[in-house]
């Protein structure tokens, strides 16, 4: 399988503007009394579930008992379009909940159906704010569910809305999320900007989208609401009770985080409702469904610091220090140590599989006289991918004209065009594709055991007809002519067959122009077929698969028991549209010092829009990746191709044809001398050399989140769960911030910290 790949390493800046504000009274001889001057702070963002329109907002003081005020110390309203608000509150209040209420003008822009909903006076979602300055004037956070559940987590501990348990919810939700919801804005999934938007952004507009189709499934016992609005109160209620707070941790429960998880594989595959290109999430259950949370440092300073000790100690696990102010968290060289490892299972091992059984039984009903014709032709989508003749002698030349004289069967298939080779002239056009050959010939009248000489090729075509005589042999295997030899064994059943079994030389492995990878491959593979329900067949899988580059092995998947391919065929043999469904394999993989073993699942098989190619649009793997950098990955990738159907296979790539993949990681990374890391890693990428991702690592004793923009220019956020933020793009200096407050400057040329109370630490 080849796969598009770019780099992850991308950075860039935003900034916080902050302002001081200050107050003066008279002098001189005046015995009047100067005039009160009340200072205020600015207390803005955006409400959201979807976006919230017209909306009250409330702003309640907390007390020193951890109970809010039920009397409001400000009031506004969202923007009738975007959300937005702006309030002003006392400077000297720095514990607070921000409340947005419904009313008889509010709606929601609800994702799940694409309409406003409205909201009444039932609706509410809050978020809670504990600010360290009375210094600071302005406070951005936003309101949604998300902010709603570590309200209620903070609320519902003992000591109630305390400075200890709402920094504990924050921490932990910023944990069990990968981002913080207060600081990240809401964007409407349907929107066009929500493919522009910011990694983070675009990961929590699925979340609330999934939100809404909650409520739209009736999810959470809400079906017997009569409105959306009243679902949606009913599944934020709910859903805002997925965590709380006890003994220094986070404990989730599984049953909700199971069905927030349900709701987003289901929105984030759904194109009308999810524009955002993110179309694979890591879930949020957590195995043991409790997450601990990072102790708060005593001071900003001493939290920002302790965010630079852990990116100085990991800086050589997680980056690319060539690239000065690069996040490389390696799933690039991951990724490739996976490739390289599986390598010898090519996509076209399903379809050699299906089209030699076919080819045999296709050769004995034939003999039989029950064919009407000696050629078939195989067909994906539509399209056709292949085909068999019948022929008269063993080197499969002369075609059989009757049953008697039937002698072998000659496919070929595979076919793939080489990207650029078309061409048009004189009225006539030319293309080159790839393609696999092969001859079967029974030893003998009657029994089990066939031979089979076969190549991988270069073929010709003008005007969609193949001119043998310009066939290009691609591969070495020696022998005259120059071809792959091997023997089948199968046994049959019904006039089918039930299994078969592969052993000798097979084609070489090729990229998609048709260029050898492999000399050949080395295969012991054996598959029995069995029948399942309608035209399913399941081909039980074993053995294994060697690739032999210059003559020596380059690398060796084994297929353990419980190994299966499933297809779609009809009972003349012939492959139906999405023939190959599914593979699943339990597979032990070594090449060039990479290894793997796990379980690979590759499924949705796909015709591309020119019906040159098809192939599994969906893979996951869970297991276990080592290589010879003494890396050791343990847990689970996926990967996904969103638009397959769209991408033209013969054409080269381009920004108007790309398949557009996205990408999920979650699991412990283990380098030598170093903590165990737990990684996680969303990623997409929606045009040519354009990735955006979110990810988190945790090393035992810090939890850092940090996202990639596939902007221009590109912005790294970089953050840790208890509130320390700096965002880059590549510019010498950067500000960062610990709860909205700036506590230092990053030089990041020099790798220097300057913080507000002047001390430094360096990164180098």
């Amino acid at each position: 399988m080849k796969k598009n790949r770019s780099s992850l390493l991308h950075i860039s800046t935003i900034s916080f503007a902050l302002t001081l504000a200050g107050c003066g009274g008279g002098g001189g001889g005046d015995s009047s009394t100067p005039p009160t001057v009340t200072v205020t702070r600015t207390v803005a963002g955006t409400a959201a579930k979807g976006i919230l329109k017209n909306a009250t907002v409330s702003a309640y003081a907390v007390g020193a008992d951890g109970k809010a005020s039920t009397t409001a110390i400000a009031t506004g309203t969202t923007n009738k379009d975007d959300g937005t608000f702006s309030i002003q509150i006392p400077s000297d209040v720095l514990t607070f909940i921000v409340e947005v209420t419904g009313n008889a003008n509010a709606t929601s822009a609800d994702e799940a159906t694409g309409l406003d909903v409205p909201v009444g006076t039932g609706f509410k979602l809050r978020n809670v704010v504990k600010l360290d300055s009375a210094g600071q004037t302005t406070f951005t956070g936003s309101v949604s569910p998300l902010t709603e559940m570590i309200t209620k987590a903070a609320e519902s501990a003992t000591g109630g809305l305390s400075a200890d348990n709402i920094t504990s919810a924050k921490t932990g939700f910023a944990t069990f999320f990968g981002f913080n919801p207060e600081q990240t804005k809401p964007v409407n999934s349907r929107s066009a900007a929500a493919a522009s938007a910011s990694p983070e952004e675009k990961l929590q507009s699925v979340f609330l989208a999934a939100i809404s189709q909650m409520a739209v499934d009736g999810a959470l016992a809400c079906g017997t609401k009569t409105t959306q609005s009243d679902k949606l109160s009913c599944v934020i209620d709910n859903i805002g009770k997925i965590g709380t707070l006890s003994g220094g941790k986070l404990n989730v429960n599984n049953t909700l985080s199971g069905a927030m998880d349900s709701a987003v594989t289901k929105v984030a595959s759904n194109t009308e409702i999810n524009h955002t290109g993110t179309t694979s999430v890591k879930p949020l259950t957590k195995d043991d469904g409790v997450i601990p949370i990072l102790p708060p440092a005593a001071n900003p300073i001493l939290a920002a610091t302790r965010l630079f000790a852990s990116l100085r100690s990991n800086i050589n696990a997680l980056s690319n220090t060539a690239n000065t102010g690069s996040l490389d968290i390696r799933a690039d060289a991951l990724r490739a140590d996976f490739d390289r490892a599986v390598a010898p299972l090519d996509r076209n091992l399903g379809k050699w599989v299906q089209m030699t059984t076919q080819g045999i039984d296709f050769l004995h009903a034939y003999q039989a006289g029950t064919a009407s014709s000696g050629n078939i032709q195989f067909f994906a989508n539509g399209s056709q991918v292949g085909g068999c003749t019948i022929f008269s002698d063993t080197t499969g030349t002369i075609p059989a004209t009757a049953p008697g004289n039937a002698v072998s069967v000659g496919c070929s298939g595979m076919h793939k065009a080489v990207p650029g080779s078309f061409t048009f002239s004189a009225g006539h056009s030319t293309f080159k594709r790839a393609a696999l050959a092969f001859t079967i010939v029974p030893v003998s009248a009657g029994s089990t055991s066939y031979t089979y000489t076969a190549r991988a090729r270069i073929e010709t075509l003008t005007d969609n007809v193949r001119d043998p005589n310009l066939d290009v042999t691609v591969g070495t295997y020696g022998g005259t002519p120059n071809r792959a030899r091997g023997t089948i064994e199968y046994v049959p059943s019904g006039g089918a067959i039930s299994s078969i079994a592969f052993k000798g030389m097979m084609p070489a492995r090729t990229d998609a122009y048709g260029v050898a990878i492999t000399d050949n491959e080395s295969w012991d593979l054996a598959a029995s077929r069995s029948a399942e329900s309608g035209n399913l067949y399941k081909y039980a899988l074993s053995g294994a698969i060697t690739s032999i580059k210059n003559g020596a092995a380059a690398g060796t998947v084994s297929l353990a028991a419980g190994s299966f391919l499933r297809t779609e065929e009809t009972t003349a043999g012939q492959i139906n549209a999405n023939s190959v469904k599914e593979f699943s394999l339990a597979l032990a993989a070594e090449a060039g010092g990479s290894k793997v073993q796990g379980t690979l699942v590759m499924s949705d098989v796909l015709n591309d829009k020119s019906g040159t190619d098809f192939r599994p649009t969906k893979i996951a793997f869970s297991g276990n990746l080592s290589t010879n950098s003494a890396q050791f990955f343990s847990g689970a990738l996926t990967f996904a191709q969103t638009n397959y159907p769209a991408f033209d296979a013969t054409l080269p790539e381009s920004a108007s044809n790309y398949v557009q993949t996205s990408a999920t990681l979650l699991g412990k990374l283990s380098i030598t001398d170093r903590p165990v890391l737990a990684l996680a890693l969303n990623a997409s990428s929606l045009a040519p050399g354009k990735v955006s991702l979110t990810g988190q690592y945790d090393d035992g004793s810090n939890v850092v989140n940090f996202s990639v923009s596939d902007g221009t220019p590109p912005v790294t956020k970089v953050s840790s769960v208890d509130g320390v933020s700096l965002s880059l793009n590549g510019g010498d200096s950067v500000d960062v911030f610990k709860d909205d407050a700036k506590v230092a400057v990053l030089n990041t040329k020099s790798g220097m910290i300057n913080f507000t109370d002047g001390s430094f630490f360096s990164l180098k």
